[in-house]
């Protein structure tokens, strides 16, 4: 476990596995914040190789769509576009 962060509540661990875990934060800012942790010390996410980050990246998306599901979000802008392309449509542009 990435041992510059504190250990998270057992009951707040969403999912698991070998490489990463995924939690309810102690101090969310909204309903289901959670938080991805890649077990492995690594410096940067630019140091996995494409293969580990592919799969960090799915297991992101998988979690963002179960708590969306879970909790009966509708999806923003944000959720479909990302923050960047979200702010520019709100601002008219055409992508």
């Amino acid at each position: 476990m990435n041992s510059n962060l504190p250990k998270p509540n057992p009951k707040a661990i969403i999912y698991e596995d070998d490489k990463l875990y995924a939690c309810l934060t102690t101090h969310p800012i909204t309903q289901g914040h959670s938080v991805i942790v890649w077990k492995k010390d690594i410096k940067d996410l630019h140091f996995l190789n494409s293969r580990d980050y592919d799969y960090l990246m799915d297991t992101v998306n998988a979690v963002r769509d179960a708590m969306l599901k879970a909790l009966k979000v509708k999806k923003s802008l944000s959720n479909l576009y990302g923050r960047s392309k979200a702010r520019a449509l709100a601002f008219g542009a055409k992508i």
